[in-house]
C-alpha cells in the first residue's frame, strides 16, 4: 500500500495545494514494466493546485525551438507544429477520488483528445518534489 492510499481525500487535497516545479515527466505502462520520457529526461515545467479545486500544468522539453519572428502569435506553420508537438499544457479542475487518486479534469488544453474523462495524476510530494515559494 502506498502512502497516498493510507491518507483520506481531504488530506491529499490539502497536501497538493501550491505551485510545484517538475522533477521528471515519466510515462509508465499499466503494469509498471515500461517507462518512457516523452519530453526527454530533462523536461521542465510547473503544476499549480489551488484551494478552490483548480489546477494548471505546463511541461516542455529543454531546448524547444523558437519562432524566428519572436511573436507569441507568429511563427510559420512548421514552427507552430514543432513547438506544440513538444509541449503539454492544460488547465481545469482537480479532485481526489474515493481511491485517493488525484484526478485532473481539463477545461482547456493544448492537445485535443476528444475525451472528457478525468485522468489520474501522481500528486506532488514535499519529500520528492519541489514546492515553489
Amino acid at each position: 500500500m502506498t502512502e497516498t492510499n493510507t491518507l483520506d481525500r481531504g488530506t491529499i487535497a490539502q497536501g497538493v495545494i501550491g505551485a510545484w516545479r517538475l522533477v521528471s515527466y515519466v510515462v509508465e505502462d499499466a503494469d509498471g514494466g515500461h517507462r518512457s520520457f516523452p519530453l526527454g529526461d530533462d523536461a521542465h515545467g510547473i503544476i499549480i493546485y489551488t484551494q478552490s479545486g483548480h489546477m494548471s500544468v505546463q511541461i516542455g522539453p529543454t531546448g524547444r525551438p523558437q519562432y524566428q519572428d519572436c511573436s507569441p502569435h507568429g511563427g510559420t506553420d512548421a514552427e507552430r507544429a514543432a513547438t506544440a508537438a513538444g509541449y503539454l499544457a492544460y488547465a481545469g479542475r482537480y479532485s481526489v477520488s474515493d481511491e485517493s487518486v488525484v484526478e485532473h479534469l481539463p477545461d482547456v488544453s493544448l492537445f485535443r483528445t476528444g475525451s472528457t474523462r478525468p485522468f489520474p495524476a501522481r500528486p506532488p510530494s514535499p519529500t520528492t518534489d519541489s514546492l515553489l515559494s
